[in-house]
């Protein structure tokens, strides 16, 4: 009895060794929980009969109870392979999505670099001709400063030249107007004094001839005084 209480003992540890093998496998797979929850109404406990008569009622046989716990096992291990399998293969295309994506920026990224880099170069190119223009545009604004100078002092001299010759044509224009007046003055008077003259011959001539066809004479002298002229005047006799 003792050797078959032993070898009972035995077993039932045998048994409760390879249970909490296949358990730490499940959980380290991830098949199972840590928690016990899902299998509370499995029990995993496994007795001696030391009553039995035969060794069969002594032993009975485990398979019969763990079983259908291992065939659910079995069945959530290959459930869950096939999940992860899926969740592998995703994640395998999300991978492969990011590393081309990846490879995508990188190769955006490089063509930006080069395109700053050409900037770069372009700026500093942009900067000295800028600069030169600079420099030429300063030397043609000096230049023309410079013009302006000296246009400005032509125009100061030749200004004053011409107030000069303005303030003369002025001064001459003065004389000649007084000149004018005078000559006009002198003329009225000679017009009036050679008009009065005129008058005053057809008077004669109108008084000698009257006294012609009274006394019916051949001819007549008649003695006409001119005015002075402007040399002093000479007196003249005119006869008819």
């Amino acid at each position: 009895m003792l050797g078959l209480a032993v070898r009972s003992t035995q077993a039932s540890d045998r048994v409760e060794k390879t249970l909490r093998i296949y358990k730490n496998k499940a959980v380290k797979l991830g098949l199972i929980p840590r928690a016990p929850e899902p299998f509370e109404h499995l029990d995993f406990i496994q007795t001696v009969n030391s009553g039995a008569a035969d060794v069969v009622d002594m032993f009975p046989d485990t398979l019969i109870d763990i079983k259908p716990a291992l065939i659910q096992l079995k069945k959530n291990a290959i459930d869950h392979r096939l999940g992860s399998t899926d969740q592998v293969l995703l994640v395998e295309e999300k991978l492969t999505n990011l590393t081309e994506t990846l490879q995508e920026k990188r190769e955006n990224l490089q063509i930006l670099e080069t395109s700053v880099q050409q900037l770069a170069k372009q700026l500093e190119d942009d900067k000295e001709k800028f600069a030169a223009e600079i420099g030429r545009m300063n030397e043609q604004i000096d230049t023309v400063l410079r013009r302006v100078t000296e246009t400005e002092s032509t125009i100061g001299n030749g200004r004053m030249t011409v107030d000069h010759e303005i303030q003369a044509l002025r001064v001459r224009f003065d004389e000649t107007q007084e000149c004018l007046s005078k000559l006009s003055k002198d003329n009225v008077d000679k017009m009036n004094s050679i008009l009065g003259f005129i008058v005053s011959y057809k008077e004669q001539i109108a008084e000698k001839t009257s006294l012609l066809k009274h006394f019916g004479g051949p001819s007549i002298n008649l003695d006409v005084n001119y005015p002075p002229s402007g040399s002093g005047g000479n007196n003249t006799n005119m006869h008819i």
